[in-house]
């Protein structure tokens, strides 16, 4: 019996100094983000150092190796950081219209379209110099981190598509992935024709409302 008490107390100190340690690692991953989000804000990409990151994190220089290579996947991090963010909101907010629509007509479906894309350009035009360098860097990107946010945002498109074919607004035979790979394409051309021009973003989300339509005119 004093075996087994022993050993079960065991087993919960160890769970407990497992969870402060993956707590602490959290905690120094936050503080890593917040801090590389803030200097490419304040001085930009390209004049931010490593060692300012690990400085103002608080971390010895070396700990930021351990989570990134260099100062480009150092970007890429804060950023797929943001757009999992974003994606989550988006996928709140179509399954509250979803919830609360019971008849969905086709200019109402249409409409919704546009709010797939516009919170990213919310998202970017906080920073449009480093989200400008961070467009840039993913297009060579080749990780799975890019891959998979990329793949959970093509697919809540993809849901929206179907949710069409089943009130009868978009044709059974259309291949959904695919026209949310179109949508995706698009919205990507205005994003970057945007944050290369500078300036308001409301002319170029017009501009993607404008070819929206004009890509989803082949589903009906």
């Amino acid at each position: 019996m004093t075996v087994v008490i022993k050993s079960k107390r065991k087993t919960r100190s160890n769970s407990s100094e497992g969870g402060l340690r993956e707590r602490a690692k959290l905690d120094k991953q936050l503080k890593i983000l917040e801090a590389a989000e803030a200097l490419f804000r304040e001085k930009g990409f390209e004049a931010t150092t490593t060692r300012e990151v690990s400085e103002r994190a608080g971390i010895a220089a070396g700990t930021l190796f351990l989570y990134v290579k260099d100062k480009v996947e150092l970007l890429l991090w804060v950023y797929a950081q943001k757009i999992r963010g974003t994606i989550a909101e988006i996928e709140r907010r179509f399954v509250a219209i979803q919830k609360s629509t019971q008849r969905l007509i086709k200019e109402d479906w249409e409409k919704e379209a546009i709010g797939f894309f516009q919170p990213f350009f919310k998202l970017y035009a906080k920073d449009p110099a480093t989200a400008r360098e961070f467009v840039k860097q993913q297009m060579f990107a080749s990780g799975e981190g890019s891959a998979r946010e990329r793949n959970d945002f093509l697919a809540l498109i993809v849901g929206w598509l179907e949710r069409g074919k089943s009130a009868g607004i978009v044709s059974a035979s259309t291949h959904s992935p695919t026209i949310a790979t179109t949508l995706f394409a698009v919205y990507f051309l205005h994003l970057g024709g945007w944050l290369m021009k500078g300036g308001d973003s409301t002319p170029a989300i017009k501009a993607l409302q404008s070819h929206i339509t004009t890509v989803l005119r082949g589903v009906y």
